[in-house]
């Protein structure tokens, strides 16, 4: 292993000397130590993991090691994606809660990445009546069912991005664009489109992830008799 060549001074930013250590290798011994650790970088957090290097033959789940997993890269896709580098923290769908890590819906029965990998803000999964799904579930509930009166009645409300040709080929036409989230307005306005035996949801557009959104607009539409 290396050996310890000298310790020296060094002087930082601030004007402060710490001592730092210099190494000394023998010849082939920093190949040797190179060769120990694996630089990868995870295809669903796009981290770089430097890996210990597991031994051949050693099957023990220690350290930070790639695994392949096939998942659903977006809750909108029909097949899923192998990812071929993927950190244990992305990987182990039994323990890990990671923002990227996959998450199981129970309404399509599928694991999809928790989060957009591309830019890590738009979040895949949401609330809906005290279960978390995946947005396409909820999105599909959305635009069946539109904000119930149990919503109202418990001055519960949401938004999210929809696509504006899947609004109006599902029979919804734009209504009124909200700048003023006064929360009584809105639950005003969805109880009385209700009332006209209407269904309402929100959509948030084309506005900020961060932050909230700068405005909602309301898609109606006439509820189906079952």
């Amino acid at each position: 292993m290396a050996t310890q060549e000298t310790t020296v001074m060094q002087l930082d930013l601030d004007g402060t000397l710490h001592p730092r250590t210099v190494f000394r290798f023998e010849p082939g011994e920093y190949e040797r130590l190179r060769n120990m650790v694996v630089v990868q970088t995870c295809e669903i957090c796009e981290r770089i993991q430097t890996i210990a290097a597991r031994p051949q033959g050693d099957n023990s789940n220690r350290g930070r090691y790639s695994w392949k997993h096939w998942y659903f890269a977006s809750p909108w896709d029909e097949e899923e994606t192998l990812f071929d580098m993927v950190c244990d923290d992305c990987g182990d769908k039994g323990r890990n809660d990671g923002s990227f890590a996959p998450e199981y819906c129970d309404h399509c029965n599928r694991y999809i990445i928790q989060r957009n990998p591309s830019n890590g803000y738009r979040n895949y999964f949401t609330l809906y009546q005290e279960e978390m799904i995946c947005v396409r579930c909820y999105q599909e509930e959305m635009m069946e069912h539109g904000i119930t009166d149990e919503d109202v009645e418990d001055g519960h409300l949401s938004c999210d991005f929809y696509t504006e040709s899947e609004l109006r080929d599902a029979g919804f036409d734009e209504g009124r664009t909200f700048t003023d989230f006064d929360k009584p307005t809105l639950l005003a306005y969805v109880a009385a489109v209700r009332s006209n035996g209407s269904i309402v949801l929100f959509d948030q557009g084309r506005t900020s992830i961060i932050g909230g959104p700068d405005s909602v607009t309301a898609w109606t539409r006439e509820a189906r008799v079952d």
